[in-house]
């Protein structure tokens, strides 16, 4: 009989990680190489069409899949529906998981690439972090995203975290770091060549998250976990909050540099209302000495 105690491990377990004992066919673990292998050859959506992804949508298990995919083809901003931002299904999670794996096997120069069955069957072998899952297909979609950001108004979209069957303050925050890399990641990169102009043009354009602007998002209250990435593992938590400091700081530093006493209202308001103003997250800021002195004098 199982105790108590290795019946709530089982439990436990089964919540943070996915065994892979789902089971598919030879078609359809067929047709998931051949959507991988069109979407590996043109992961930037350049030529590929919608019709590319078409005679798959047969398929019962990759019909969401497709759907998806489809949306990322097109010129409009489909992709930024709701609908593709709620959680995927185990199933469909360990299908995009199956896809990254086909990339990588197909465009890593350092190893020599194995048969593409082959990589199938590893990651259906492998028991993956269900956090790993999920941020790799916020990943795979919002490459889209940043680049209909390159010139489209995203302003009227809004992403209520309640609503897209996330359960957990670490879903929220993968799915917002997703958001956030997709968008505002631009911001240091325009603060280095001193072009805050289109810092404040992007901004205006950006999605909000539960009705409010980007940098009151604040919940990063979950524990520091490995993200195996294509190069090396990494911290997710450190390295998303460090980022998420460095994006904060450009905007800041732009809206004082530029608009002076004229922007120390908006500066103030991005300040009290961010990460910017919370002490427990300045060991992640890369200055994290700055960060305190500041908070000393207008943070409280």
């Amino acid at each position: 009989m199982k105790t108590l105690l290795s019946i709530h491990l089982i439990f436990l377990f089964s919540f943070t990680a996915f065994s892979q004992k789902n089971k598919f066919t030879d078609n359809e673990i067929g047709a998931i190489i051949n959507i991988a292998l069109v979407y590996s050859k043109d992961n930037n959506f350049y030529k590929t069409k919608s019709k590319d992804f078409k005679p798959y949508k047969k398929v019962k298990k990759l019909e969401k899949i497709v759907e998806t995919f489809q949306a990322m083809t097109s010129k409009k901003p489909l992709i930024m529906a709701d609908r593709f931002w709620k959680k995927p299904s185990k199933n469909d999670l360990i299908i995009w998981y199956i896809i990254r794996e086909i990339h990588h096997n197909r465009i890593d120069k350092d190893k020599d690439p194995i048969p593409n069955k082959e990589v199938v069957q590893n990651v259906l072998n492998q028991t993956i972090d269900e956090r790993e899952l999920l941020d790799n297909y916020y990943y795979r979609i919002r490459g889209k995203v940043a680049f209909l950001f390159n010139n489209k108004d995203l302003s009227s979209y809004d992403f209520d975290t309640d609503k897209l069957g996330l359960t957990s303050s670490v879903e929220k925050a993968i799915f917002f770091v997703n958001i956030m890399e997709a968008t505002s990641l631009r911001f240091m990169i325009l603060s280095q060549v001193g072009n805050f102009d289109k810092i404040f043009d992007f901004y205006k354009r950006m999605p909000t998250i539960n009705q409010k602007p980007y940098y009151y998002y604040t919940d990063f209250s979950f524990e520091e976990f490995i993200h195996n990435g294509f190069d090396e593992p990494r911290k997710y938590k450190k390295e998303s909050i460090t980022r998420f400091y460095n994006i904060l700081l450009s905007h800041f530093v732009g809206i004082s540099d530029v608009k002076g006493i004229k922007g120390k209202e908006e500066a103030l308001n991005l300040y009290h209302n961010s990460i910017l103003n919370i002490p427990e997250y300045f060991k992640y800021s890369s200055s994290p000495e700055d960060l305190q002195e500041i908070y000393e004098k207008i943070g409280k």
